[in-house]
């Protein structure tokens, strides 16, 4: 069965449709804001750093079927992790050591004040760590990303297409001020 392993957006389950969730991990990674030409604002990949694990939520692919993920991570190549490399807590199904990928940015240059990171992607994702790993998931997400550059407020008019703001009490009260002490324009 293949799955695929989410680091960013993927762990807020508002994003998409893919089932037979669960919190995973996996070594030797941190996740890095990146600049790829394809997009104008900064978005998340991973960069190799040995003594860092990250978390995030591995789902079934259904199928086998690629496409529509392929699509969503333009930008973005699959890699297979490597055996060992991974762990879920739970699985529903049996997933074999090689059947689990990532999605990896083509390109990888640090982002600048030109290229800032959307309020309205870093909310989502946010929200998607704090559903899942509560608050945290927050902090250990902030503690393993790597090249922070400015925050572009586009909360009136959101540039990311999949937003999916906070709405919770508690959730407000742990992903907003974490935003907020950024370098906000």
């Amino acid at each position: 069965m293949a799955c695929f392993f989410g680091f960013g957006s993927l762990v807020n389950t508002a994003t998409h449709k893919y089932e037979t969730l669960t919190p995973a991990r996996v070594d030797g990674w941190a996740r890095a804001w990146v600049y790829n030409e394809l997009y104008e604002h900064a978005l998340l990949s991973v960069i190799p750093e040995p003594d860092t694990r990250i978390h995030g939520l591995m789902a079934k692919v259904p199928n086998d079927d690629w496409a529509e993920l392929d699509l969503r991570e333009t930008g973005y190549t699959r890699h297979a992790l490597q055996a060992g490399g991974w762990n879920a807590d739970t699985t529903a199904v049996p997933i074999a050591q090689n059947d689990v990928q990532m999605y990896i940015s083509n390109r990888g240059e640090a982002p600048t004040a030109a290229t800032p990171i959307l309020w309205s992607y870093l909310e989502t994702v946010l929200s998607g760590y704090y559903q899942v790993f509560g608050s945290v998931g927050v902090e250990t997400f902030m503690a393993t990303t790597r090249q922070w550059t400015e925050v572009l407020d586009d909360r009136t008019a959101p540039l990311y297409p999949r937003y999916r703001p906070v709405t919770e009490g508690a959730a407000k009260a742990v992903v907003l001020p974490v935003i907020e002490g950024l370098n906000i324009r």
